[in-house]
């Protein structure tokens, strides 16, 4: 189909356009590698097969079957177990709590949104979160906020300067009608340094906030939804 250079440019070319493209753009997270991914791997295979001799090649490839097993393993897992030889994991099933089996599990978001929208009736309610967790933040609120089309405003208190005073916070949080947080882990602290004062003064009793509904969540700490006494 192609010639030997058409071949060559083309996987230049997959790789230099997105490399190039997304270098210039000043969030560097590593999913945006994703893209090249397949090139890198089609130049890897290319220069292994015109490095190895033919002899080592079933060697190798062999190998390789190791670690690509392990990949398979901890995406779609067929067990519990992990088996090291010489401390070493052929078969991980949690690896420096990163790799570990997919688990379903419940965060209650579409619940709170929706019992916040139905409490809110005709009104476009504004609500603040006091909790930046990897699971219950503005930006996963804000996924079911859109995938169901609520009328609402959502804010958040994270990543506020560390030397803002506690009592200058929640005097903010007085135009919210809605504030969400959390018992319990709160998240990376850089984002959360000031949740847990903020909280006990809300749930104070000279707060202008009540509580108004709470959820279990699935790491045993309850959501709390507060609303502004109006």
């Amino acid at each position: 189909m192609f010639s030997a250079n058409e071949t060559d440019f083309i996987i230049a070319a997959w790789f230099l356009v997105p490399f190039v493209i997304l270098s210039i753009g000043v969030n560097k997270d590593i999913r945006f590698l994703l893209p090249i991914l397949p090139v890198i791997g089609l130049v890897t295979a290319r220069l292994f097969f015109r490095a190895v001799p033919k002899r080592a090649a079933l060697p190798a490839l062999l190998f390789c079957a190791i670690p690509i097993f392990n990949f398979f393993n901890t995406t779609f897992p067929i067990s519990d177990r992990s088996i090291y030889i010489a401390e070493f994991p052929l078969i991980s099933y949690q690896w420096e709590n990163q790799v570990r089996r997919p688990i379903k599990e419940n965060w209650r978001l579409d619940d709170i949104l929706g019992d916040i929208n139905r409490d809110a009736g005709d009104k476009e309610p504004a609500v603040t979160m006091v909790v930046d967790h990897q699971f219950i933040n503005a930006a996963t609120f804000d996924f079911y906020r859109n995938l169901y089309k609520y009328h609402m405003r959502l804010g958040t208190i994270a990543y506020l300067p560390g030397d803002e005073p506690v009592s200058d916070i929640v005097n903010g949080l007085s135009g919210a009608d809605y504030i969400v947080t959390k018992t319990g882990f709160q998240g990376q602290p850089g984002s959360n340094a000031k949740n847990v004062e903020v909280k006990q003064l809300l749930l104070s009793d000279q707060s202008e906030f009540y509580v108004l509904k709470e959820y279990q969540l699935p790491d045993a700490s309850m959501a709390v939804v507060l609303k502004h006494k109006q």
